[in-house]
């Protein structure tokens, strides 16, 4: 609906590149907008360029009503999960297999096997 905005958003912060070409380590936040109240949960990820896999963990939470933040802090052990991540096999982790990616559209299949589409929405149109 019209009233909630949702915004995913992937980061490459300087301290996840690595040499390794087959993966390239990031950061994600998911960001749900609901009138005042915003919920940010973020975490790291890790894309599998041969598999076209993105994996992904949820390890911090931000809560804002109006601007104003209410709370900030890690998610289930979220400092323990980032130390691991990395080391952690791909099926261990919850995944999207991206089976089509277009300038305006990327769908993907999670680890469970449900269907995952984003569409981009560019501010001003």
């Amino acid at each position: 609906p019209a009233i909630i905005k949702i915004t995913l958003r992937y980061l490459q912060p300087p301290e996840f590149k690595t040499e390794v070409l087959e993966e390239t380590r990031g950061w994600v936040e998911n960001q749900v907008e609901l009138g005042g109240l915003r919920i940010c949960l973020s975490g790291p990820t890790r894309f599998l360029s041969r598999k076209s896999i993105l994996a992904f963990n949820f390890t911090r939470m931000q809560l804002c009503l109006f601007g104003g933040q209410l709370w900030q802090g890690p998610l289930r052990g979220g400092q323990t999960a980032e130390a691991q991540f990395f080391q952690a096999s791909i099926r261990d982790q919850a995944f999207f297999a991206y089976f089509l990616v277009e300038q305006d559209l990327i769908a993907a299949r999670g680890r469970g096997g449900g269907l995952a589409l984003w569409g981009r929405i560019v501010d001003g149109a």
